[in-house]
């Protein structure tokens, strides 16, 4: 696969773009066939991918585990397709929101919703 991930670079840059090793990651998504279904395999920290860097040094890319979810593109998601950590988020961004609104209305401020300017 390293082999793979070298030619997509390459056509990438031919391109005028790059991998950015800093916002590039990767998962190994393994399934096995166990008494009649299919369930994940968990490998992490066997497999190494490198690309150049946009300073052109090598930089190896961050493996993530399957089960764990990551913000990515402003979606928090698994690779497992497992909502829980998207839910997570939203639910604190609207706790957060929630509090900042009663700490208004406990000084007695009032909320003013503007529209976006045209």
């Amino acid at each position: 696969m390293q082999a793979q991930l070298s030619l997509w670079k390459g056509l990438l840059r031919t391109t005028g773009g790059a991998i950015d090793p800093t916002k590039s990651d990767w998962v190994w998504i393994e399934q096995k066939w166990n008494n009649g279904q299919w369930r994940y395999e968990r490998e992490i920290d066997t497999h190494f991918f490198r690309v150049k860097g946009l300073t052109g040094s090598v930089q190896a890319l961050h493996q993530h585990d399957i089960k764990n979810s990551r913000e990515t593109l402003g979606f928090v998601q698994s690779a497992t397709a497992d909502e829980t950590g998207q839910k997570d988020a939203l639910t604190k961004k609207i706790t957060t929101w929630g509090n900042r609104l009663k700490a208004l209305a406990s000084r007695g401020e009032k909320l003013e919703l503007q529209s976006a300017p045209q």
